[in-house]
C-alpha cells in the first residue's frame, strides 16, 4: 500500500487547534459533505456526513495531523484497506468496519484508522483516528 500524500494551505500551521478544527470542518463542508465515496478494496459506498466530520474532529483529542486528515478523508477512504469487521448493535448500528491507510503529511508517515458504521437503515458512515 502506498502513502496518500495530504497537503494543506501553509497558513494552517499558524492556526490554534480550535481554529484549525473550525477551518477543516468548513473545508469539509464545502468540498465533501454529503458525498459518497467507494472504497477500492471492499466496494463499500461510504457516506461523508458533517456529523462524521464533527465527531472525528471533536469527540476525541487529536493533534494537527489528525485534524488535517478530515480534509482528505475521501482519498483516505477510497485507498484504505479492510482491517477488521465486527457486528455491533450500538446506537442502531449493525456492524463496524475498520479500514487502514498510510498517509504522509509534511513528509512524515502516519497510519490512519477509519471507522465505518453500518446502520440498520443501510447507510455507511465514517469516523477516523490517527496513529503516529
Amino acid at each position: 500500500m502506498s502513502y496518500i500524500v495530504i497537503s494543506y494551505p501553509t497558513h494552517y500551521k499558524q492556526l490554534s487547534i480550535s481554529d484549525l478544527k473550525k477551518q477543516c470542518l468548513k473545508d469539509f463542508n464545502k468540498k465533501l459533505a454529503n458525498k459518497k465515496v467507494i472504497n477500492k478494496v471492499t466496494g463499500a459506498k461510504i457516506h461523508l456526513s458533517q456529523d462524521g466530520a464533527k465527531h472525528a474532529l471533536y469527540a476525541r483529542p487529536g493533534g494537527f495531523e489528525k485534524i488535517i486528515c478530515t480534509t482528505a478523508i475521501d482519498k483516505i477512504i477510497i485507498e484504505a484497506r479492510e482491517y477488521e469487521f465486527k457486528k455491533t448493535e450500538k446506537k442502531g448500528d449493525l456492524f463496524m468496519m475498520e479500514l487502514y491507510a498510510k498517509v504522509k503529511i509534511d513528509n512524515k508517515k502516519f497510519s490512519v484508522t477509519v471507522f465505518v458504521r453500518g446502520t440498520n437503515q443501510g447507510k455507511l458512515y465514517y469516523d477516523h483516528a490517527l496513529i503516529i
